[in-house]
């Protein structure tokens, strides 16, 4: 993987550090115009609450991007440079200068997320959503998740192998809906009506909403560096 194969369009993440070296606090959003020579990039000038960001000459930030590669995901960074502010048929631009070799941020310290986030379940047959409408959801909740699978809290036992339909709340407005496999069933050490712990790999999510979870990983990271937790 190389910066030529970024796709024009691509959403990215832009992680800023101010002179001193010391990161700034809000991540900007941006996308990606094209490169610009052989080590120089064209991306959207970022925006923040609405509003577009004007970057300094010299600024450096980690640039952070997700490719999808056949059914899976996955993050990319690289270092860049600020140099130079532009305007393309009234669109703010900034030339960037990359800087070091494009990274893959491994699976493991990036997809998997120890969390507690609302999620209901419900065992099922078929992934056929219509034929399912009968089962009622259960409440429950999560103990990690990734860009791959989640780990959640079950009141009765199930066996390995078995369907699970399930929404997970990222946040107040998003759920994320898939159908999964259970591939490990334990006895749990909580005290109360959740008695077991189950492990599922998502068997159809689509695109959209695997992003979603790979974001929301993503955002809860950087919240946890921040707090040097992480």
């Amino acid at each position: 993987m190389n910066v030529s194969e970024i796709e024009i369009g691509t959403k990215l993440e832009l992680e800023l550090f101010n002179e001193a070296g010391d990161r700034i606090e809000h991540v900007m959003v941006s996308e990606f115009e094209g490169l610009y020579g052989s080590n120089e990039a064209v991306i959207a000038a970022p925006i923040f609450e609405g509003s577009i960001v004007p970057l300094h000459y010299g600024m450096v930030m980690n640039v952070y991007f997700i490719i999808r590669r056949e059914d899976d995901i996955h993050l990319y960074k690289f270092g860049a440079v600020v140099k130079a502010r532009e305007m393309s048929d009234n669109l703010h631009l900034l030339r960037i200068e990359l800087q070091g070799e494009l990274e893959k941020v491994q699976r493991r310290s990036y997809y998997r997320l120890n969390c507690s986030v609302q999620l209901n379940y419900r065992i099922v047959d078929s992934m056929n959503e219509v034929y399912n409408n009968n089962i009622p959801f259960k409440k429950s909740f999560s103990n990690n998740i990734s860009g791959g699978g989640i780990s959640f809290m079950l009141e009765e036992k199930v066996e390995v192998g078995r369907l699970v339909e399930c929404e997970v709340f990222t946040s107040q407005d998003k759920k994320v809906r898939f159908f999964g496999k259970i591939i490990r069933y334990e006895r749990s050490e909580l005290e109360g009506r959740f008695k077991y712990e189950a492990g599922i790999a998502y068997i159809k999510i689509n695109d959209n909403d695997r992003e979603a979870v790979v974001r929301y990983i993503f955002n809860e990271q950087r919240k946890l560096r921040k707090k040097g937790l992480n």
